[in-house]
């Protein structure tokens, strides 16, 4: 019996001392299961070459030198978010403003229930297939290449200008010129922010309805050059597998995230 008691008494003491030489915040190894979540947990603990603890001096008083670091992992929850599946424009064959969707037609839908997500970049490119280097249709930012009556100098249909407009942080708008050399990157002050989805609820509980973010057209800025071929260039005329039809012309490619853009 004393031996037992003798035993017992010391293993108690060993978990006294590992409880208080082991810090008391565990950090997550890169471990994850099915449903994204942390399966295994390390503790970070000083040690010596054998292996065992080193006990932690921690002074007394108000003014002791005692402290715990915290540190914060983020996990990056999946965003649910829509663009429209095509953008169509209509040019006049002698050139002027391109018919384009009406304000509030197209746009971003935010389905994420828990949070507001933000366009931290527009990016264009030419169809490779279609309209190879803009050979067919060339964007430009230089109004003189476009407007009624100018002819496109290289272009096999012509020349087209495009200006997109999207509400700002500030409650006005932010305006980008389609450019395929230079992106656009909204900054903190002009940040494209789309809120958090808004929510119903039917007999199978709450669901995202959706909250649109508007990307207008500025008419005034959205032209064309004269057409050279209206016939090439006429998707309808020629029927979907036409080479020289004018769809696809360009690409729009949107980077979307949680993360709030720099100043």
């Amino acid at each position: 019996m004393k031996a037992r008691k003798s035993i017992g008494a010391l293993a108690l003491s060993a978990a006294l001392v590992v409880g208080c030489a082991m810090p008391a915040f565990a950090t997550p190894t890169d471990t994850t299961g099915a449903d994204g979540k942390y399966q295994d947990w390390s503790v970070t603990k000083d040690v010596d070459d054998e292996g065992n603890m080193i006990a932690q001096e921690i002074e007394d008083g108000a003014d002791g030198a005692s402290s715990t670091p915290v540190y914060i992992d983020v996990k990056k929850s999946n965003i649910n978010v829509a663009v429209p599946l095509e953008l169509r424009f209509v040019a006049e064959t002698a050139g002027g403003e391109l018919l384009c969707p009406s304000d509030g037609v197209y746009g971003v839908w935010n389905y994420s229930m828990n949070t507001a997500v933000y366009v931290n970049k527009v990016e264009v490119s030419y169809n490779e297939d279609a309209n190879r280097d803009g050979e067919n249709w060339l964007l430009t930012t230089d109004d003189t290449k476009v407007g009624s009556g100018v002819e496109a100098d290289t272009a096999n249909l012509g020349n087209i200008m495009v200006k997109l407009v999207a509400p700002d942080a500030t409650g006005g708008a932010d305006s980008y010129v389609l450019d395929t050399e230079n992106a656009k990157v909204p900054t903190r002050a002009a940040a494209w922010r789309i809120e958090k989805s808004n929510t119903a609820t039917n007999d199978d509980g709450t669901y995202a309805t959706g909250r649109a973010f508007p990307l207008n057209f500025e008419k005034a800025s959205c032209l064309s050059s004269i057409v050279q071929d209206a016939d090439a260039a006429n998707l309808m005329s020629q029927g979907n597998g036409a080479d020289k039809a004018a769809a696809n012309a360009i690409r729009l490619k949107y980077t979307i995230s949680t993360a709030r853009p720099v100043a």
